[in-house]
């Protein structure tokens, strides 16, 4: 547990479960959640009983809408952003006295 709170990012931990994938099968919970969390690819196999269930319909009408809703806020700020970028070029070659030439 020691060696593993030393290895400060992801990569080092996940190359460090490669060498020796048992690390975690004993741990405390903490670890194994940090495990499955680092190493997507375990399926939660470092937590008895973390296999994901599936949604209820509720839970995922909510979720999908939360997807579109979130894709379409996207989409606007993308298109705000284009818009301004547009105007922002079409005014850049103008020629705006700052002071008085007189």
């Amino acid at each position: 547990m020691a060696f593993f709170a030393t290895l400060r990012t992801g990569s080092p931990r996940a190359a460090a479960l490669r060498v020796s994938p048992s690390a975690g099968e004993d741990g405390p919970e903490e670890l194994r959640r940090a495990l499955d969390a680092l190493v997507p690819e375990s399926g939660g196999s470092f937590l008895p009983g973390a296999q994901e269930s599936p949604l209820s319909p509720e839970l995922q009408a909510l979720l999908d809408r939360w997807d579109d809703d979130l894709r379409r806020a996207v989409g606007a700020v993308d298109e705000a952003r284009a818009a301004f970028r547009g105007f922002r070029e079409s005014i850049a070659g103008l020629d705006v006295p700052l002071f008085d030439e007189g």
